[in-house]
């Protein structure tokens, strides 16, 4: 994740939350793991993973929603489609800069 928020906004940055992801899963899937002989640490670490995850995936969502709407503007006829559809790339695509702001907040807080 470091290595992603170094890069400036654009395709580059936002594919590389993903390999952080599936790192999450795994970290999670070895947490629970391990539970029965950590109990109560292990179960804490693997809640926190699972929340990563989720968090990684809904970015995952967001790029690969902006990718399809992108195309599906740039094949269509229809002008008011096109618009429509750059219209809703727009709302997601600031959707995700939320998720970043989000996340600069947080490494904020957690380095206080």
């Amino acid at each position: 994740m470091e290595d992603a928020a170094a890069h400036p906004a654009g395709d580059a940055r936002e594919g590389l939350p993903h390999d952080a992801r599936k790192a999450a899963k795994a970290s999670r899937y070895a947490g629970e793991s391990v539970d029965q002989v950590f109990s109560k640490d292990a179960t804490a670490f693997a809640a926190a993973m699972e929340g990563v995850q989720e968090a990684l995936g809904e970015h995952q969502d967001s790029v690969l929603t902006r990718q399809r709407l992108r195309n599906l503007a740039l094949h269509t006829s229809s002008t008011e489609t096109a618009f429509f559809r750059g219209l809703l790339h727009a709302l997601e695509e600031a959707r995700a800069e939320q998720w970043w702001t989000a996340r600069r907040r947080l490494r904020w807080v957690t380095r206080r």
